[in-house]
């Protein structure tokens, strides 16, 4: 497949001043120290079956990103990117901000050290907020499949004007939320044992509340 690289599980390491993507690639560790451009049409497959690594910048060149692997880090910023897909199981760490025009999937667990922008945003498994307060934002709709601190006081942050979803597991007297006026937001599974809950939106109840102050 001309469209294609495979390295079956060898390892792939890129540095240089920079380097465009254009194929889809497989193989073990695939580590980018270089600033990466996304090229071609469509939608980007990166496949390791280790990891994963962006360790400069990476330019979305206007089109998808897909990343199956188990261990995905993102440790730069993320521009000009439209969707953007991660697989289940695994972790993916963002270390840096991430700006998309598009959707935004994250079906496995993700650390969050850096605000996140899309369209919509989906938070497939436990989203843990680190190193300070953040904030994902999103023209449309936001889900969490549940969220916590990293054993600090922490404060996320929705600015959503579609449905903010608020489901799984959110037990955490470390974590902080706040949601912006615009939109709306469904509590779809118990919030218990959290720090300050602040809803700014009109909220629909579906399950029960708890924290230091609401």
């Amino acid at each position: 497949d001309t469209n294609a690289l495979s390295l079956g599980t060898g390892d792939l390491t890129v540095s240089g001043a920079s380097t465009q993507v254009s194929v889809d690639i497989t193989g073990g560790d695939l580590v980018f120290n270089t600033p990466v451009v996304l090229g071609g049409a469509g939608t980007r497959t990166l496949t390791g079956t280790t990891s994963v690594d962006f360790d400069s910048t990476l330019n979305g060149g206007g089109i998808n990103l897909a990343v199956d692997s188990p261990i995905t880090t993102f440790g730069a910023a993320v521009t000009n990117l439209v969707d953007l897909t991660t697989d289940a199981p695994g972790t993916t760490a963002i270390t840096s901000a991430i700006t998309s025009t598009g959707v935004l999937t994250f079906n496995d667990d993700v650390t969050l050290s850096a605000n996140v922008s899309g369209s919509t945003a989906t938070f497939g498994d436990t989203l843990t907020v680190t190193g300070g307060n953040r904030t994902v934002a999103t023209s449309g709709a936001s889900s969490f499949a549940g969220i916590e601190a990293d054993g600090s006081a922490r404060t996320l942050i929705i600015n959503s004007t579609g449905t903010t979803t608020l489901g799984g597991t959110i037990n955490d007297s470390d974590l902080s939320l706040t949601t912006n006026a615009a939109g709306t937001t469904a509590i779809t599974s118990a919030i218990t044992d959290s720090g300050t809950l602040t809803f700014n939106d009109d909220v629909t109840l579906s399950a029960n509340v708890s924290g230091s102050t609401a």
